[in-house]
């Protein structure tokens, strides 16, 4: 990364080679949902979770990112990706034996195209078997429901299949809100150490993301997962050599 630049709410990233990962800083703010109301009159889209900024694959990435902070707010949240990324479906998964339960997920490419709303989605089980916890309630725009694995289920997971292969630029994850950020076993705790794995269509991740504790806060802080690899390919007439690390 060349510099960052932390100047009037901005951050600066840059990108000056062709390195298959690029570092970004997550970002955390007002939601882009801002229509509706949740559970007990609140407006659970008042705050991402997490926004999740990768770059693109280009020689030279120079770009200008707004971030609202808290006056305590820590600035370690990262994320690391590789690209090309070409994600055909992304997956939430969880081993600290909570069921997964979330609002809402967006995977928006560069013109800004939620290719995740409406797509088909699939969660390893479903609380008290009843279709308005089923998984696609997490891709249905309506930010008033939600998808919830069973409790008993100890390793749920929760994935989108996006239908092709896409460039994403920005993986949003909106947390469900039960009403008071004060309980530290409400349903902000569920993501916690949850994994988010960008992959291709062969299941193989192009990048993995961690959340931290995100009990009693809507911006809690974020641990990094990353899972990257690196390819060269060789080639002398009709003889060809890869190599993979």
């Amino acid at each position: 990364m060349d510099g960052v630049d932390e100047t009037g709410g901005g951050l600066l990233i840059g990108k000056a080679n062709t390195a298959d990962c690029f570092v970004a800083l997550c970002l955390f703010g007002p939601a882009p949902w801002e229509e509706g109301h949740g559970r007990h009159g609140h407006r659970p889209a008042l705050k991402l979770l997490a926004l999740l900024s990768l770059g693109l694959n280009t020689d030279s990435v120079v770009g200008q990112l707004h971030v609202n902070r808290l006056a305590a707010e820590p600035t370690n949240r990262a994320l690391t990706a590789c690209y090309p990324n070409d994600v055909s479906k992304i997956r939430i998964s969880s081993t600290t034996g909570t069921a997964l339960q979330f609002h809402e997920i967006r995977a928006l490419t560069a013109a800004d195209i939620d290719v995740a709303s409406g797509k088909p989605a699939s969660q390893s089980s479903t609380y008290t078997n009843k279709s308005n916890y089923a998984a696609s309630k997490a891709v249905d725009g309506v930010i008033s429901t939600f998808s919830h694995t069973d409790p008993a289920d100890t390793t749920p997971t929760w994935e989108v299949n996006l239908g092709g292969a896409f460039e994403i630029t920005t993986v949003d994850v909106l947390n469900r809100y039960c009403g008071s950020t004060a309980d530290s076993t409400g349903c902000l705790c569920k993501l916690s150490s949850a994994t988010v794995s960008l992959m291709d269509s062969g299941g193989l991740s192009k990048g993995t993301y961690r959340f931290g504790n995100t009990c009693g806060v809507m911006n809690p802080v974020l641990d990094l997962g990353t899972s990257c690899s690196t390819s060269v390919s060789l080639s002398s007439h009709t003889r060809h050599l890869s190599l993979e690390e």
